[in-house]
């Protein structure tokens, strides 16, 4: 700077003032237009320089993201490498046809017929770095590494650097052949200068012009070296620089230092094998070999820690050949990949053990379908053992093929209900007879992707043959309670005729023997004869007649009770909702004479309502009030109480009383058919609360009771709501 300096003082000197003035005003025109027009070419070689080297950048960004892709960010690996590509096509474009730059706006198309050749060829390249980015994240998602995709892209990104490091010195030649013949014409121009003026500022200008040029670029590649510095720095990965023949680290990254423990300057003491357990001194020769002989690889190993913990990793390593050989090893931490794929093979196992210990039968099929869409067919694609147990088929013959091949008879049900579920995705559960296998089958399908279906099932020819016998038990059932109740019908029936005639013959009897007793007055019959056949007629006949007439009665009164209970065991239900407050309430005024002939007290409380026949329901609650009445102690007032609540979905009921109680043994007779405890002290039959039980029975509740001798009853009445 001092020397140019120098010269530009001499030169001033060498001429006189006058002379100077004159042309400085003509030179000063002639600069400006010059220098405008020159200003304008570097400012476009500026851009096109800055734009082939941003290319170069992004081109090495993304070969950088392609070498460090990884199945566990492919996605986002693909999306960066793409950006950058991107980003460099952009360029490209911009140089080619003008365009906007992040340095600024390119105004006019390359003109330069090799330049142009250069750029596309860098434009083509790109385009093909973008299609086989894809292929070198696919292949590293694979347990090796595809190398002929690897080396196809370094190739590229070499021809591209290349391109662009000769865009870059064309730009060089053109702006020197371009600045010679301005050189000439300036010198010309300048004829009437000074040849040493000239000479001397033409160098002060271009020795100016490259020191700016060297400064620019200087600090162009200082912010380049910072970038990647920053780049390395803020990986998700440890990057090491190793040297291959000692093992010694040269070079790591912030994320090496943080997973490890160490400081920088720690890390870059140690060698491979101090943190990296697998690999031994003695080996460790033999693996640089090998791995020069490849040009790199990827492993599984682990990492020791400071502290002496370990963890596992997934290396990547990478000869690269500089001033001399360096390794570069890129390590990721792979705790949670190695627990999910962990969890995951303990979940495969879990699956295979519950697929292969089913008791119901697997099976995963493909539907077929003919031109048209219609299900013709489908072919066995997986099934468990159960299946082969409950069918008698085995996997070797089905897998693969279809159900027609294997049995050709197969119903056309089977087919197109699996159709339906396959093609709709809709589930369905059913049992059909299967005539080629002779079995019934409980088959429950869901389609698990479209024109799939599973098919889960469980044999019930047993429970079938159970069910067809139960029928045939129940239709005899049927039939003999329909013989039963006939025979109820007739015994009631016949046995009533019979008492009825001997209950009239009584009668007759009865006013024969009191017309013998007058005819005796007029005989000639000793008085004591007469009063013997007269006491014989009215206190022995008499008194026999009377229990002939109880009898009667009895006979009469079971009889009614016999019916009565066949009538509720046959009746028809009619179940609807009921409104049990009114329907207690009704049965309370039904026995309204009842209830203040005994003088007992009925507090009824709200009831739920409950499901069942109104009526029977009705005849449930007047045996059961009707008997709190009937047994309603004499030594205190009577009280009855009626109340529900509702109790896991049912609708329970209690009739509580404070009468005479039942004794504990008595309590599991008292449901039973014409049981009566105080025979001699209530009438009734003895059936009542037997027809509440059956009544109860089917409509699929129950009663039961809870009483204390001598302090009263509560009987139980659970129904359903």
């Amino acid at each position: 700077m001092k020397e140019s300096s120098t010269v530009w003082k001499k030169a001033l000197q060498s001429y006189g003032l006058p002379s100077a003035v004159l042309f400085l005003g003509i030179f000063a025109f002639f600069l400006f237009l010059l220098g405008a027009h020159l200003t304008r070419l570097q400012y476009t070689d500026s851009l096109f320089i800055d734009a082939a080297m941003d290319i170069e950048i992004n081109t090495s960004l993304a070969h950088f993201l392609i070498e460090e892709a990884s199945d566990a960010n492919a996605d986002m690996d693909i999306r960066e490498v793409t950006e950058h590509i991107d980003e460099a096509i952009h360029l490209t474009d911009s140089i080619l046809n003008g365009g906007e730059t992040e340095h600024g706006l390119i105004k006019e198309p390359l003109s330069d017929p090799e330049m142009r050749a250069y750029a596309e060829a860098v434009r083509l390249n790109l385009i093909m770095l973008k299609t086989e980015a894809p292929k070198h994240v696919e292949a590293a998602e694979k347990p090796g590494i595809d190398w002929a995709v690897d080396q196809k892209i370094n190739a590229l990104v070499l021809e591209i650097i290349k391109d662009a490091e000769k865009i870059d010195d064309l730009i060089g030649v053109n702006r020197k052949r371009e600045w010679e013949e301005y050189r000439q014409l300036f010198i010309g121009v300048l004829v009437l200068w000074a040849f040493g003026i000239t000479t001397a500022t033409f160098g002060l200008l271009r020795h100016e012009w490259r020191r700016k040029q060297v400064l620019a670029e200087l600090t162009k590649s200082g912010e380049n070296l910072n970038l990647y510095q920053t780049l390395i720095d803020q990986s998700n990965d440890s990057i090491e620089l190793v040297d291959p023949e000692t093992g010694n680290f040269l070079d790591v990254n912030r994320k090496a230092c943080e997973d490890l423990g160490y400081s920088r300057e720690e890390f870059l003491s140690l060698k491979v094998f101090d943190i990296d357990p697998v690999v031994k001194p003695s080996d460790f020769t033999t693996i640089m070999d090998s791995l020069r002989r490849t040009g790199s690889g990827i492993w599984d190993s682990v990492h020791l820690r400071k502290d002496g913990s370990t963890f596992p990793v997934e290396v990547s390593l990478k000869f690269v050949q500089l001033d001399r050989s360096y390794l570069v090893a890129v390590a990721r931490d792979v705790t949670k990949r190695k627990g999910i794929e962990d969890t995951l093979r303990e979940s495969e196992e879990l699956y295979a053990d519950l697929f292969n210990g089913m008791l119901e039968g697997f099976a995963l099929h493909k539907i077929i379908c003919d031109e048209n869409g219609r299900p013709v067919d489908y072919r066995f694609l997986k099934i468990n053992p159960a299946f082969e147990r409950l069918t008698g088929l085995r996997a070797a013959d089905l897998i693969g093929r279809t159900v027609l091949e294997v049995l050709p008879d197969t119903e056309p049900f089977w087919i197109e209900t699996y159709g339906r579920v396959a093609l709709t995705g809709e589930p369905i559960h059913f049992s059909n007879y299967s005539a080629e296998l002779d079995k019934y089958f409980m088959v429950t399908a869901y389609s698990p992707r479209h024109e799939q279906f599973v098919a889960i099932f469980e044999d019930i020819t047993g429970r079938k043959q159970a069910e067809k016998e139960r029928d045939h038990l129940n239709e005899q059932v049927k039939e003999r309670n329909k013989e039963l109740q006939q025979i109820v019908y007739t015994i009631s029936h016949d046995l009533r005729s019979p008492l009825i005639n001997i209950q009239g013959y009584c009668k007759l009897l009865t006013k024969s023997l009191q017309e013998a007793v007058s005819s005796l007055e007029g005989e000639n019959i000793s008085q004591g004869v007469k009063e013997k056949i007269a006491s014989i007629i009215e206190k022995d006949i008499s008194e026999s007649k009377h229990f002939i007439f109880l009898s009667i009665h009895k006979i009469d009164s079971m009889l009614s009770g016999l019916l009565s209970f066949s009538r509720s065991m046959h009746a028809e239900i009619r179940k609807e909702e009921i409104d049990m407050n009114s329907l207690v309430s009704n049965v309370v005024s039904a026995i309204d004479f009842q209830v203040r002939d005994s003088g007992a007290k009925i507090e009824i409380a709200d009831l739920p309502s409950c499901f069942g026949d109104n009526m029977q329901i009705n005849q449930v609650f007047s045996n059961l009030i009707g008997n709190s009445i009937k047994f309603l102690s004499p030594e205190r007032p009577g009280a009855i109480s009626i109340s529900g609540r509702k109790e896991d979905g049912q609708a329970v009921y209690c009739v509580e009383d404070n009468g005479i109680g039942i004794a504990p043994e008595d309590q599991g007779k008292i449901f039973e058919v014409f049981q009566r405890l105080h025979p001699e002290e209530v009438k009734g039959e003895g059936i009542g609360l037997s027809i509440v039980s059956k009544i109860l029975e089917r409509h699929n509740g129950k009663v039961w009771v809870e009483s204390e001798l001598g302090k009263g009853s509560r009987f139980y009445v659970a129904l359903p709501t």
